[in-house]
């Protein structure tokens, strides 16, 4: 999804499949326009350029809000077979002079040293937002790896432990995790998992087996900078909807606002459907 000036922009198309501007909201004036880029897909890099040419060409310098950096986990190479998507794609935006470049916990350092007028927002206000809304007298912190550690950990002062991971270099695959830290304060704890990305879930998924086998109580998670409600959450999607599906939802007894839609349903069947549909779908 993509804003100017907080009005969402539509995204039409022409029957080839090119895009089709309409009802362009105002620009200029006393304030510093703003285009803000709310990962979906690719797709939307061509719709962000066409946008922020379409201010300059009216002597417009706007400022790019872009929680979430696309192709932040190829942030190295290994072999000389390998794209460096991630300085690619850094030079692509760079090219465009934006006024500012804002980001939301970049994943790595090498992220933000590659954007020019990079503003690396803190996610630490949604940790202590998160722990606030928890409430919960026996909680702990896990972070996946030491990079989480060494950047969350001092967001809130609670005991916490953190992962190794056991990673195919290869594929990108979890095949494990082992934990260290604070682990004998793990039993009967629950575990507030604080991480940035989450595509696939795997990392997520072996914290929290580990952490039951180590005796947590319960496991919550916290992505701070994922690709939410994207196509890039669809294994996910795939996984849930298998869940959901071996589920039996009751009419509820009061109607439930869901965030695929905005709407209310009371509709079982519906519930399930949203529930399924809203991991790929953006939030209206």
């Amino acid at each position: 999804m993509i804003k100017l000036n907080g009005v969402e922009i539509k995204l039409d198309k022409y029957p080839d499949g090119t895009f089709l501007f309409k009802d362009i909201p105002p620009i200029g004036g006393w304030c510093r326009d703003n285009i803000e880029w709310f990962f979906e897909s690719m797709e939307e890099l061509t719709a962000v350029e066409y946008i922020t040419r379409y201010c300059w060409d009216h002597r417009v310098v706007p400022n790019l809000y872009m929680p979430y950096i696309p192709d932040a986990r190829m942030d190295r190479v290994k072999h000389e077979n390998e794209l460096f998507t991630l300085k690619y794609f850094a030079q692509t935006i760079n090219s465009l002079h934006f006024g500012k470049v804002e980001v939301l916990d970049p994943h790595s350092d090498v992220s933000a040293a590659l954007f020019n007028k990079v503003h690396v927002e803190s996610p630490n206000r949604m940790i202590e937002d998160a722990v606030k809304k928890i409430a919960s007298n026996n909680l702990m912190m896990f972070y996946p790896d030491a990079g989480s550690m060494k950047r969350y950990s001092s967001a809130v002062h609670l005991p916490y432990a953190f992962g190794i991971k056991n990673r195919d270099w290869e594929t990108g695959e979890i095949k494990g995790l082992n934990l260290s830290g604070e682990i004998d304060q793990l039993p009967g704890k629950d575990i507030l998992i604080v991480d940035d990305i989450c595509s696939r879930g795997g990392t997520f998924y072996h914290s929290a087996k580990k952490l039951k086998e180590a005796g947590a109580k319960r496991a919550l998670l916290l992505p701070v900078g994922g690709a939410f409600h994207s196509p890039l959450m669809q294994p996910a999607k795939d996984e849930l909807q298998a869940a959901i599906e071996a589920t039996t939802f009751n009419t509820p007894k009061c109607a439930v606002y869901q965030n695929v839609d905005a709407q209310a349903h009371t509709d079982a069947e519906e519930i399930k459907a949203n529930l399924i549909a809203q991991l790929t779908a953006s939030v209206r």
